[in-house]
């Protein structure tokens, strides 16, 4: 067994430095730009999207935010077409040109992300959250062709921290020998090695906290990894990627990252549509803008559940003092579209970061999350972080 890497490298806190940038922003007169891009489609669907979003977008605009979503735009299919040479598959991209106070920030991703515009007085950065929880380190145990890799995977980037030969799978009883007298030899080469390979990595997967396995291959390789992984290994693994074993090594890799990434939003999804029918969190959780709100003033929500949708802007009806406490001005807006509206998803996640209360985007809207927007409220003793941890595996955001 090789070992290519240290198994834990120093951790890239370069998204959260942006989400935090992102969020501190205050608005002005004049709206900012956010758009998402999957850039790992064909490009002209992807743009083509986009400027339709915008065209619809800008009709609701007066003069000046139409003329800031245009140069938005214009350097928006500038900075898509610089991509196309690297390995980026996402990109998000936010503008705000001088008139309001020059912003301007390029995010690439490793995974894509689905094609989305707004103009609006703060950036958008529900689709960074959600690229933060599938961000996350996971282990996938990968049966090739010629052997087994232990990937780490970070935003959809893979890196091989070891690799064991396909002969160290390979135990006694299934070794087809002629000679009778090399068979029990050979036979005890193969289990002491097998056993040695399997033993290491464990021993390099046991620092890992509340570790949650991916194993990936062809049916017949996962079968196989099933019988050869070690007890504690095994129940510990929550996916299966079942891969075609004719996939380019980076076309699997692509399916391996994506596949994960689906599974931890699945499991987002999942907890959300549930969270009041958990006996340990009926009864602690808000739903709707002003519980949900009243909650967040009161610095009593510890975890925010909030949906990935375009919502409708909603008027917003309340207090002279709440508006206040939760920064809003309905006097800063850049136009007709906007003024004494807010949009829900949009400003709950900006609030919950502001405060690091920890974010779970959804990506299906949830009876249970009226409006689109939720929390968990528990006492000091449960911290919802603790709760949908184990449950999502989304680490400890």
């Amino acid at each position: 067994m090789t070992i290519s890497k240290p198994l834990y490298d120093p951790s890239d806190e370069s998204l959260d430095a942006a989400i935090e940038l992102l969020t501190s922003i205050e608005p002005t007169d004049v709206g900012i730009t956010s758009c998402y891009l999957d850039i790992d489609s064909p490009i002209n669907d992807s743009l083509g999207e986009i400027q339709a979003e915008a065209l619809r977008i800008g009709a609701e605009l007066d003069a000046t935010a139409r003329h800031e979503l245009d140069d938005a735009m214009t350097r928006i299919r500038a900075a898509v077409l610089e991509a196309r040479e690297t390995e980026t598959r996402g990109l998000a991209i936010f503008s705000r040109s001088v008139i309001g106070g020059r912003f301007w920030e390029v995010i690439p991703s490793t995974l894509p992300f689905r094609n989305q515009l707004t103009y609006y007085r703060v950036p958008d950065v529900r689709p960074l959250l959600s690229l933060r929880d599938v961000s996350n380190e996971q282990f996938v145990v990968w049966s090739t062709t010629d052997g087994v890799e232990l990937l780490r995977l970070r935003g959809g980037a893979s890196r091989t921290l070891a690799w064991m030969a396909e002969s160290q799978m390979q135990r006694p009883e299934n070794e087809a020998l002629e000679s009778p007298v090399l068979k029990p030899i050979v036979g005890i080469r193969h289990q002491r090695t097998g056993r040695l390979a399997r033993n290491t990595l464990s021993r390099l997967l046991r620092p890992v906290k509340s570790l949650q396995l991916i194993i990936a291959g062809d049916p017949e390789r996962l079968q196989r990894l099933g019988d050869w992984l070690p007890r504690n290994l095994l129940s510990s693994v929550k996916q299966k990627i079942a891969l075609s074993p004719y996939l380019a090594r980076h076309k699997a890799l692509k399916q391996i990252a994506d596949q994960t990434a689906s599974g931890v939003r699945d499991a987002v999804d999942a907890f959300a549509s549930t969270c009041l029918r958990v006996p340990y969190l009926r009864g602690s959780s808000v739903a709707g803008v002003h519980k949900t709100l009243t909650a967040l003033c009161a610095r009593s929500l510890d975890l925010l559940l909030i949906s990935s949708g375009n919502h409708s802007l909603s008027r917003l009806q309340l207090s002279a003092s709440k508006l206040k406490r939760i920064g809003w001005d309905v006097q800063q807006q850049g136009s007709k579209r906007n003024t004494g509206f807010w949009h829900t998803g949009i400003e709950f996640s900006r609030l919950a970061c502001q405060q690091q209360i920890p974010v779970l985007v959804t990506h299906n809207d949830h009876e249970v999350i009226k409006d689109g927007v939720g929390g968990v409220v528990l006492n000091q003793d449960i911290k919802a972080a603790e709760v949908c941890r184990p449950l999502l595996g989304v680490g400890d955001r």
